[in-house]
């Protein structure tokens, strides 16, 4: 584990904060330790591999009939099939058993990490004083559903939950099912260490929500891709898909629609299905308007309506070519650009 860039993570994240604590006056500290396992390759360190069974189950869904799923999952479905495994076993359910086992190992790899960072929190006596936060920006199938990886994109809660694992100080341990999203990390953050709030700056303050209160307004949730869309409504997974996608392979609407709370495993595409028509409808209107709601960012600098700031503005209110920009520059108000 110690050679591995988990293991520097944790080393260099202890340097940089006992040289914070090793100053004349304790400072507060930010820091972002990224940890890349378990991405790709699925190589965690021994002890963690031989944590897990040669012949440990395959997951739950891996011999699923995925014939309502879209064509690109299929596809991907039907590569793993045909992988040439480097490793013995070779057949149909050796190697996807190998990558399991790789990917819950490496995931292993990674709590051990984050127990050492928490150890030294306290070790240091900082731990009731420190907000962690444990977040990742996607999962991966790696056999779930038959797939290897992530390629098929936005399809499903296999990639689009992630996990989302707050300490701070004070706050009791508890677990909600609010629907909230990445982007609510920095206002929620901000909050708690009692800093003014951004003025430009995507998402929402889960503070209250983290304290036991409500999750105010947020009635979806929603992951993007490039060409699809995928929305979380109530008891409701949805995902676009722009026809522009199969229409080489002669499908003109290709949808998937999953009742979450009566089809966990999403066994059933209910897209097609004339009883599920209304429910699709509603969610392409809830899609939408969070669309129209959210296509001028949020997340910009300087605010368009900082009084410093001069803006060269188009007829749709978009900043025309360049704007006023090297004015900006000059006044150091762009100055990473």
């Amino acid at each position: 584990f110690a050679h591995s860039v988990e293991g520097w993570c944790v080393r260099e994240a202890v340097r940089f904060i006992d040289g914070t604590l090793a100053g004349p006056a304790t400072k507060p500290f930010c820091i972002q330790i990224s940890l890349p396992r378990p991405h790709q390759c699925f190589t965690p360190d021994r002890q963690f591999w031989d944590m897990y069974p040669e012949d440990l189950d395959l997951p739950e869904t891996f011999h699923q009939d995925n014939s309502g799923r879209p064509p690109h999952f299929r596809a991907s479905a039907e590569h793993m099939k045909h992988i040439d495994w480097t490793f013995e076993p070779r057949d149909d359910e050796g190697g996807p058993r190998r990558l399991w086992r790789g990917y819950l190992g490496a995931v292993t790899h990674v709590d051990h990490a984050l127990g050492l960072l928490m150890d030294a929190l306290d070790e240091r006596g900082i731990a009731e004083e420190t907000i962690v936060v444990y977040h990742a920006d996607h999962g991966s199938y790696s056999g779930t559903f038959g797939v290897p990886e992530k390629a098929p994109g936005i399809c499903s809660e296999a990639v689009c939950r992630v996990p989302y694992i707050w300490r701070v100080p004070g706050v009791e341990p508890r677990v909600r099912d609010d629907l909230v999203e990445s982007i609510d990390l920095a206002p929620t953050i901000l909050s708690l260490c009692g800093l003014t709030p951004m003025e430009c700056v995507d998402g929402r303050d889960l503070s209250s929500a983290l304290r036991g209160g409500d999750v105010s307004g947020r009635e979806i949730a929603v992951t993007e891709n490039p060409w699809s869309k995928s929305l979380r409504w109530g008891r409701w997974r949805f995902v676009h898909y722009q026809p522009e996608m199969f229409s080489d392979q002669g499908e003109s609407d290709v949808g998937e629609l999953y009742d979450m709370e009566a089809d966990p495993s999403e066994t059933t595409n209910l897209y097609d299905d004339p009883a599920s028509r209304d429910v699709v409808n509603d969610c392409r209107r809830l899609l939408l308007e969070w669309l129209i709601r959210t296509q001028r960012n949020v997340t910009a600098w300087p605010p368009l309506d900082w009084p410093e700031t001069s803006y060269n503005l188009a007829e749709d209110g978009k900043e025309a070519n360049g704007g006023d920009i090297e004015a900006r520059r000059k006044a150091g108000h762009l100055s990473y650009i």
